[in-house]
């Protein structure tokens, strides 16, 4: 959190206080929002998957717990500059007829999409920036409020350009801000913002939205207090872009709420419609529809429990991720209830699952050892077969390192008996499925096999050489504790050795065999 915010903090509590009657007082205002979201930017500029996304979710956000009505929230999916200046010019019109005193007003500005040092970018038109702020600025509200998620280009993570402070024109400290007035964007100077395809939303836009559902609301007293919302939206910011290619964001909040206290941003006002979940023990809470594969709607990050989130009444699923544990399992949320979630009765996820569900493991280890009777080269009898494997679990594929003997044995036509062993290395990839407790996995696997083969008869010098070996491996492993799993596996491999018969005749002979085997493994 950044210095000047802190400072400005502490001299509104001391100047007013911080209490419920005042938050109270701030949800009775009359509320206005003009929302804009434009997933297509300048013609060079890779089009966004979730910025249209977010204005919608923000609009809807903003009328559940905010204290919007549904008539004074404006949602501009891919708007022309033109829509936009006539939008925000009739909002302020209505807010200057419709609000008279003492009743005092809102308007908020909220934008999500392309942007430079100058403007932001709708389709092959701009929006000067100093014109957008000048906008909400001059608003005959009593509090303006202008948040920016601007973005520019990139990939799975598009990465965000917004520049809030000298590039986009943000007034200096200096400069201060008309009184009531709030400027709140999504990275600070310098830095890029950037939307996750996980998410399906920007990491700002996202976390805002779970801080307005209640995950901000750190002294527990049912309301989301700015401050609280710029806290929150600007620590889990921070942490879910640390580990991304792009680099950290760091959000920035700038206001002048001179003569007020903290203003108190959202709570629901309806609260036989909403649905309350109270997350009553530490780790990070991920709300999704529809089942676990379904959209992300809230998540809130607890390290003083309890938090609340207030949601539309609806069946939800819920995961609880902690550093070496994750709980997951579905809640239903009624209208006017609350329902306590504590993981009590949730599936538990096993160790080597956590970073396939997305807790904060980046990676897993694992060992065990495979038994069982298969087949070495050359044709040879079935005999019995051995192998260890090391492996490293990432979120997406699973490497391998595996050694293993086998041993076979054939009856010479002319007699006596024929010795062959397989001394095997391979490496390989597999990805990995889970279903509970089992996780199934197929992959490939190559390498090399040092050969012996050693023959009854004394006049017989024994045979050695290397032989390349590549194939598919399929496995099922079944966990029987947190960390110690029963593995099943068979291997398929190809080979190609070099041969000489009796008459000196050089050739090769392929194989391909099966591999099976079972035994223990355990991870850490």
């Amino acid at each position: 959190m950044n210095r000047g915010f802190v400072l400005a903090a502490c001299a509104m509590a001391l100047a007013m206080g911080h209490s419920p009657s005042a938050h109270a007082q701030d949800l009775h205002e009359a509320r206005y929002a003009l929302i804009i979201g434009a997933n297509q930017g300048a013609p060079n500029d890779v089009p966004l998957r979730y910025a249209a996304r977010d204005a919608v979710r923000m609009g809807q956000t903003l009328q559940a717990v905010a204290g919007f009505l549904p008539e004074n929230v404006v949602v501009l999916e891919q708007p022309s500059a033109a829509r936009v200046r006539d939008s925000l010019r009739r909002l302020n019109h209505r807010i200057r007829l419709e609000v008279q005193a003492p009743r005092r007003s809102l308007v908020l500005v909220f934008f999500s999409g392309h942007g430079d040092k100058e403007a932001l970018h709708l389709g092959r038109e701009r929006l000067p920036w100093d014109e957008l702020r000048e906008s909400t600025v001059s608003s005959p509200a009593d509090v303006r409020m202008l948040f920016v998620d601007a973005c520019r280009s990139g990939v799975t993570t598009r990465v965000k350009g917004i520049k809030p402070i000298t590039p986009f024109a943000m007034p200096a400290e200096e400069e201060g801000f008309p009184e009531g007035f709030v400027i709140f964007s999504s990275a600070a100077e310098g830095e890029d913002a950037q939307e996750s395809d996980t998410l399906e939303a920007s990491f700002f836009t996202h976390h805002l939205i779970s801080a307005l559902q209640g995950a901000a609301d750190t002294n527990g007293d049912g309301r989301v207090a700015l401050s609280e919302a710029y806290a929150y939206t600007s620590e889990r910011t921070v942490a879910s872009t640390a580990g991304v290619g792009a680099g950290v964001q760091h959000p920035t909040y700038s206001y002048g709420l001179k003569g007020r206290a903290d203003l108190a941003l959202a709570a629901p006002i309806d609260r036989a419609q909403a649905s309350h979940l109270l997350l009553d023990r530490t780790g990070r809470f991920v709300v999704f529809t529809k089942g676990k594969e379904g959209t992300v709607v809230a998540e809130a990050h607890v390290t003083k429990p309890p938090r609340h989130l207030w949601l539309a009444a609806g069946p939800y699923f819920v995961q609880i991720r902690e550093a070496r544990e994750i709980r997951e399992g579905p809640v239903q949320a009624a209208a006017g209830a609350t329902v306590v979630v504590t993981g009590q009765g949730f599936a538990r996820i096993r160790h080597a699952q956590l970073l396939r569900k997305g807790s904060e493991v980046s990676r897993v280890y694992g060992m065990g050892v495979h038994g069982g009777w298969g087949r070495p080269l050359l044709d040879y009898e079935w005999g019995p077969h051995a192998r260890a494997f090391f492996s490293l679990d990432l979120r997406s594929v699973t490497m391998d390192l595996v050694g293993s003997y086998t041993q076979g044995q054939a009856v010479e036509p002319a007699g006596g008996d024929t010795t062959l062993g397989e001394t095997g290395l391979r490496i390989g990839a597999r990805k990995v499925f889970d279903f509970g407790p089992v996780a199934l996995s197929g992959g490939l696997r190559a390498g090399v096999g040092w050969v012996k083969q050693s023959f009854a008869a004394d006049n017989e010098q024994a045979r050695q050489r290397w032989v390349p070996v590549a194939g598919m491996v399929l496995r099922a492993d079944v966990m029987a504790t947190q960390h110690c799993f029963v593995s099943i596996e068979g291997e398929l491999l190809v080979s190609s050795t070099p041969t000489i018969d009796s008459a000196n005749t050089r050739g090769s002979h392929v194989d391909v065999r099966p591999l099976p085997g079972a035994g223990l493994g355990c991870h850490w």
